[in-house]
This record gives structure tokens, C-alpha cells and sequence, in this order.
């Protein structure tokens, strides 16, 4: 049951579905809820899975038919439908007739023209560090954000910078290819936005 929508102003894609949720079940079948994911390139990528009814109150939550508004404006309207018992009534004969609600459930936008930038939470860590060959960076930030790292010698000079999107928040493995550059003390620096941290890394 996927539904797309696509914010104009942002150039966000977003894509909505019913999915069988682990977690959330009777003795004999899962529950669906209403997913969702975004891609901030026009569907090359996309984020993390997001269940949109994962909390306490849809628990014994069957979730389905999502339909989007066209429109997005400050947040993306969803209307789905639910009721307590796990599939539909035609196609099981154990489960009986029960009233359907219809919610509607407005999702805040990813990217706002009046939000806040993006912070850095933390570089985590570079492994192996000594590298020879490939560093992995791992950087964690709390939203999705355009970032640029950098790596610098010990002169202060940029001897490698490259920008990429991280299409969602939370921990992001970055690959640093160091097989070209001299043996000795670096530093990796990642910015977004105002937010700049470095870590140091032995390339030997």
C-alpha cells in the first residue's frame, strides 16, 4: 500500500507503506503499522525505516491504507485506518466484523525553512587507526545534514575535503581512503554547518 509524496520547497521524496511490525502481535499474526522513509536525492537513497505508530498506544494496533496528501506544507498529512484485530475480515474467517477508526496523523517535515542546522553529535571513532589503506569514520549526527571531511597534515594544510549528505540521523560509517598520503600524524576534521570536531589518525 506505498504512498509517495514530494516536498517542493525542501526536495524531499517521501514514501509511506503498511508493514508487518516484529514486536507488535497476537498469538498468530503481526500487526501492520505505517512506515516510512525519505531520500533527499530523488530516490537514489534513502533513510532509515521509521515506524510511524511504534509507541505504547498501538500495541493491539492493526494499521493500513495510508493515503498522503499531495500537498506538504509544514508537515506531510496521512490518513490510515485501524482497528485491533490483524487482517481483513474477507480474507480471514476468523476475524470477525470491528469498527475501523480513520487517523489522521500529520508528519513534521525533515527539513524546514526555519529549522535549526545540524549538529555534530560526535566523531565516534576512526578504525584502524594506524590505517594504511582505508579509515572508517564513524559520525554521529542528530539530523539529517550536508557535512564536508577533511583531512589535514600537521602543516595545517587540507590534503583531502569531499561534502556528502547524510540522509538521516544517528551513526553514519564513512570511508576514507589514506593509501596515497605520507606516513605520519593527520587529523580528521567533519563540519556541519557552524559545527566543526577532528580526531587524529595515524596513517603509516
Amino acid at each position: 500500500m506505498p504512498q509517495l509524496a514530494f516536498d517542493h520547497d525542501s526536495k524531499i521524496l517521501y514514501a509511506f507503506y503498511a508493514g508487518l511490525s516484529l514486536g507488535f502481535a497476537t498469538e498468530d499474526f503481526n500487526y501492520r503499522h505505517i512506515w516510512m522513509r525519505f531520500s533527499e536525492d530523488y530516490g537514489q537513497t534513502w533513510s532509515e525505516y521509521t515506524d510511524l505508530t511504534g509507541d505504547v498506544f498501538h500495541i493491539f494496533s492493526e494499521c493500513i491504507f495510508p493515503s498522503v496528501a499531495a500537498n506538504i506544507y509544514d508537515n506531510v498529512h496521512v490518513i490510515y485506518q485501524t482497528d485491533n484485530a490483524p487482517g481483513i475480515n474477507q480474507r480471514f474467517e476468523d476475524h470477525g466484523v470491528v469498527d475501523n477508526n480513520m487517523v489522521h496523523l500529520p508528519v513534521i517535515t525533515v527539513v524546514g525553512i526555519n529549522e535549526a542546522p545540524a549538529n555534530i553529535v560526535g566523531l565516534e571513532q576512526i578504525n584502524p587507526n594506524p590505517a594504511s589503506t582505508t579509515a572508517h569514520v564513524i559520525v554521529n549526527v542528530d539530523k539529517p545534514t550536508l557535512i564536508e571531511m577533511s583531512l589535514v597534515n600537521m602543516l595545517g594544510q587540507v590534503v583531502f575535503s569531499n561534502s556528502m549528505n547524510l540522509n538521516y540521523a544517528g551513526m553514519h560509517n564513512l570511508k576514507l581512503d589514506v593509501s596515497s598520503y605520507d606516513a605520519g600524524i593527520y587529523f580528521v576534521k567533519v563540519k556541519a554547518g557552524n559545527d566543526v570536531v577532528a580526531k587524529k589518525l595515524m596513517i603509516d
